[in-house]
């Protein structure tokens, strides 16, 4: 199974995620603003299983769910939610993504435009919400 890239501001794509399920509430207030995230998992029954008590995602930071949900060691040392700040190399993830955000809004579960001013910064006061989604991603090894 493939999952497709999307960006969000052109930075950001989703990823897997592995863990425990998260402790946070999974319900957001209606006026923000939802960014959605990919948390890739290398375990299609985990995905399977987390997505039936999640169905509408789960409200967590990147920075959280990289934490929670870690497998960069079976995606060969990369992380499988978020990147950092900077875009990782080309080829690093084939068929899928990661969030590349500041770590200012990558670390809030609800941030407003002042935490990404490249992104949102015309909108300061406005509030954002984070919600990840599981979904299977393959590690394939790259040869050099």
């Amino acid at each position: 199974m493939l999952r497709t890239m999307f960006a969000v501001t052109g930075i950001c794509v989703g990823l897997y995620a592995c863990g425990k399920p998260p402790t946070q509430p999974t319900s957001v207030p209606a006026t923000r603003t939802l960014i959605s995230y990919t948390i890739n998992m290398p375990d299609a029954r985990l995905v399977l299983l987390l997505n039936a008590q999640h169905p509408d995602g789960v409200y967590l930071a990147p920075i959280t769910a990289q934490a929670t949900y870690n497998y960069s060691t079976v995606y060969g040392g990369t992380p499988n939610v978020y990147a950092g700040e900077q875009s990782p190399a080309l080829n690093t993830y084939f068929h899928t993504g990661i969030v590349v955000a500041p770590r200012t809004a990558a670390s809030k579960a609800v941030f407003t435009g002042t935490d990404w001013p490249n992104l949102y910064g015309d909108r300061p006061t406005d509030e954002f919400a984070w919600v990840g989604r599981f979904a299977y991603a393959q590690f394939i090894q790259r040869v050099p």
